[in-house]
């Protein structure tokens, strides 16, 4: 029997939010630990290293699983296996030329590198490429294959790993080596370990090799996820490199604009990104749902399904923005000891709900194979980014990233709605939630910031935030239910077959 949504959906979002609930309390030690500065080192050479991975492990892993998903629809495993195949010749064949590429061209290469001390540390992480490779493309399986067991236990493993090892060397148990660099060989030795892992699922599962498909299928639909990929893992260089740049044309300091980018993308970042925990899973559950769905061309269960889906998000979404635009600066101080990044992440706070709308639309498109679509949208918000991330930094320092991200998001999420809807997978019917999410969101955030004035001339700041907290979230989900925003049932009611 098969499981059903709402089963897949909330097993995916538990494992989804102890991984990031795990990532997110580790930053917060590391950046007591180690600092800002050397936090923005490892950061860099993270972005670096998915330079070198973005071309294998982006498209090609998400056809896949999608074709994964059609192959098992029709019940032909010939074809899921020698898919996997295909996909697993392409993504090490790219990675090995990418990988060569560098060492070829390491002088020009190296100079896109914002801070030269990261230089080390990324290529103490280059090994990890080709275990990525392949950990993504059976990741990719597992998806297809609906068996969100392991494809959830595999991301919380990695993520205990990295702590693990993170944890061993920085204590100097083992050797005896910087912050950075214990950081970059503790990354590593857990992606190593997690492909290994993997690789033991897929095999105790029946797994196996078998005569690839014909690659043209898998390069025509994965390009232009590629392309997106591509131009991410660009933006986010381009983030590394160019925002601290600009912030130095502005009259900062390199070691200042460093510690601020660490500051934002290591500490505010992750709060950020803390609705993807329980956003994310829908859009894991969706993608082989909906591929499915259009083999038959079910348009009325799929445009119920996201319209479901994403007003679900908007209301979540509703809630963090209160919470980082309220209590924004506390919590930087609480958490991380550091106003500068509490500050960043109340300015940020609006880029909650279009994160998560472009993540969920984005993957509507890419499960109908409507790739070509989502990649024209996604370029015109890059176009936007890029231009913030020129022109803003020297005016108002790191929140010209908090601009450029917000921006950039909310071009790809509106347009992807748009086509949505224009071809009958969606209906809009979530906009008089997000109107309404919003209403509720703005007054509580005036309530907030007015009770947060008065309290805080009697009590402390850690308790008036535990307070202020609290009262937020019963407000807002007293409201969500007062006004009847979510059709539970109709969220998670099966879909009937279309008719014939």
């Amino acid at each position: 029997m098969k499981q059903s949504f709402k089963r897949t959906t909330m097993l995916v979002m538990i494992f989804s939010i102890i991984t990031r609930i795990i990532s997110f309390v580790f930053k917060i030690y590391l950046s007591r630990r180690v600092g800002a500065e050397t936090l923005g080192l490892y950061q860099i050479s993270l972005a670096m290293l998915a330079l070198v991975t973005m071309f294998a492990c982006s498209g090609i892993p998400l056809t896949v699983s999608r074709r994964t998903a059609e192959f098992n629809a029709l019940n032909n495993q010939k074809s899921i296996f020698g898919n996997v195949t295909s996909g697993l010749i392409l993504s090490l064949s790219i990675t090995f030329i990418t990988i060569a590429a560098v060492f070829i061209f390491k002088k020009p290469f190296l100079t896109l590198f914002a801070d030269n001390r990261a230089e080390p540390l990324f290529f103490i992480m280059i090994p990890a490429a080709g275990s990525t490779a392949i950990y993504n493309i059976i990741r990719a399986y597992f998806m297809g294959k609906k068996k969100y067991l392991i494809y959830s236990f595999t991301e919380l493993i990695e993520e205990l790993l990295n702590v693990f090892f993170i944890l061993l060397l920085l204590s100097g148990a083992v050797v005896v080596l910087s912050n950075s660099k214990s950081m970059a060989i503790a990354f590593t030795i857990s992606d190593i370990i997690c492909f290994i892992i993997i690789m033991i699922f897929y095999i105790a599962n029946k797994g196996k090799l078998a005569r690839p498909l014909p690659f043209k299928p898998i390069i025509k639909s994965s390009t232009p996820l590629t392309l997106m990929r591509i131009f991410t893992s660009l933006a986010s260089i381009l983030t590394a490199v160019l925002l601290p740049h600009r912030m130095v044309d502005g009259g900062m300091a390199v070691a200042e604009a460093t510690t601020e980018y660490g500051r934002a993308v290591g500490m505010a970042f992750p709060l950020l990104y803390a609705p993807l925990a329980i956003t994310s899973a829908l859009s894991i559950v969706l993608l082989p749902e909906i591929a499915e769905l259009s083999t038959t061309n079910n348009l009325t269960a799929i445009s119920r399904k996201v319209d479901n889906s994403m007003g679900f998000i908007a209301i979540i979404c509703g809630f963090f923005f209160i919470i980082f635009a309220s209590l924004g600066t506390e919590l930087g101080i609480i958490l991380f000891k550091d106003a500068g990044a509490g500050r960043f992440l109340a300015f940020a706070s609006g880029m909650v709900l279009p994160l998560a709308m472009s993540q969920l639309t984005s993957t509507a498109l890419n499960s109908i194979a409507k790739e070509n679509i989502c990649f024209m949208n996604y370029m015109f918000g890059i176009a936007f980014m890029v231009l913030a991330l020129y022109f803003l930094p020297p005016l108002i320092g790191i929140y010209a990233l908090a601009v450029a991200m917000t921006g950039f998001y909310f071009i790809s999420f509106a347009l992807n709605s748009i086509y949505l809807t224009k071809i009958g997978a969606l209906k809009q019917t979530y906009y008089d939630i997000i109107v309404k999410t919003t209403i509720f969101a703005l007054l509580l955030f005036a309530l907030i910031k007015l009770l947060q004035y008065f309290l805080s001339q009697y009590l402390s700041m850690g308790v008036v935030t535990l307070l202020c907290g609290i009262t937020a979230i019963v407000m807002y989900f007293a409201l969500v239910a007062l006004f009847k925003l979510v059709n539970i049932k109709a969220f998670f009611t099966k879909a009937k077959k279309a008719k014939t």
